[in-house]
């Protein structure tokens, strides 16, 4: 059977869209495109406060789209394409106080349609299609402070 996590209602926000979902343990964290603050916000449920924000809503990025949250080894990262940046990838990770950009934002050459975000044993990793390339598919990864592309940048036929 289905059961409501927190408040039936919501989550006290105008509209909350693009909705992505990570579990730590036995708490759910949920990144959305956040109307009311013009940004992406993440929230994780609290046994007794209910639905409470990760950090400052709007993750110090802006308006964004596609936000993509992953947790790893309990660090909480989120990745998006940030309106801002010309819908360029923009990964933050939560430092337990407030969201710091990894890396720098909008780090990829072009526009991306398609977003995929993954981070395993620290290292974030990004997914896309290419603007740059012709919307073939890329995958970059954060390293050595930078991020970098892993292998041919626009590796697919297609």
């Amino acid at each position: 059977m289905w059961l409501h996590v927190g408040p039936i209602t919501g989550f006290g926000r105008a509209i909350a869209t693009n909705q992505s979902l990570a579990i730590n343990g036995e708490t759910p964290y949920v990144c959305f495109t956040d109307s009311d603050f013009g940004g992406t916000s993440v929230m994780r449920y609290d046994m007794d406060l209910g639905w409470v924000d990760v950090g400052a809503p709007g993750l110090n990025i802006g308006a964004a789209n596609a936000p993509i949250l992953q947790i790893d080894d309990g660090k909480l990262y989120v990745a998006c394409l940030e309106q801002a940046q010309g819908l360029k990838i923009t990964v933050v990770q939560f430092d337990g106080t407030d969201w710091q950009i990894v890396g720098r934002r909008g780090f990829n050459k072009s526009e991306v349609p398609i977003l995929r975000f993954k981070v395993d044993r620290g290292i974030p990793y990004c997914a896309f299609r290419d603007g740059a390339t012709g919307f073939k598919a890329s995958v970059w990864k954060f390293e050595n402070s930078e991020w970098q592309p892993l292998g041919q940048e626009g590796f697919s036929e297609g």
